[in-house]
């Protein structure tokens, strides 16, 4: 399934990843979709893996399936396996454990997107641009484990 906005995202982690010599196993990086029973089976999958990941990079919106699969495993978000959301919905302070979270400011995407329009309006070529991000550490990461194998 192709989702623009996702193949750019995991492209951009894939080329990170790469640049900073992270050692991430293949099949690692995938695409769930949105569906829950989908999200948990992907999650399952990989959390059963020999060498598993020590942290979960998803969109805030599936933190529901997401922490239910990995506590039907036995395993506890922010302890066992850190998880980190990608858009720092309003809500993601409030889920249990609280979200880590990348923030973008929506107020200077839309700026963006303003100027974008109006350069193209006026026949200008618009260029790829990237935004300032912060991370809010929040209860669903902690300190890193020695160990990626399962126990």
């Amino acid at each position: 399934e192709f989702f623009r906005p996702i193949n750019v995202r995991r492209d951009a982690f894939c080329r990170l990843a790469v640049e900073y010599q992270l050692n991430v196993k293949p099949g690692w990086v995938c695409y769930a979709g949105w569906n829950p029973d989908n999200v948990r089976k992907a999650v399952g999958e990989l959390m059963r893996r020999e060498v598993r990941p020590s942290a979960l990079i998803i969109a805030d919106k599936i933190v529901s399936p997401v922490y239910s699969e990995l506590r039907s495993m036995g395993l506890v978000p922010g302890k066992d396996v850190h998880v980190v959301g990608t858009d720092d919905m309003p809500w993601a302070e409030h889920v249990d454990p609280p979200l880590t979270s990348v923030r973008v400011s929506r107020a200077e995407v839309a700026d963006r997107i303003l100027d974008a329009m109006t350069a193209i309006k006026s026949g200008e070529d618009i260029k790829r641009s990237y935004f300032d991000t912060e991370i809010v550490a929040r209860i669903s990461t902690g300190p890193a484990r020695n160990s990626l194998t399962r126990s």
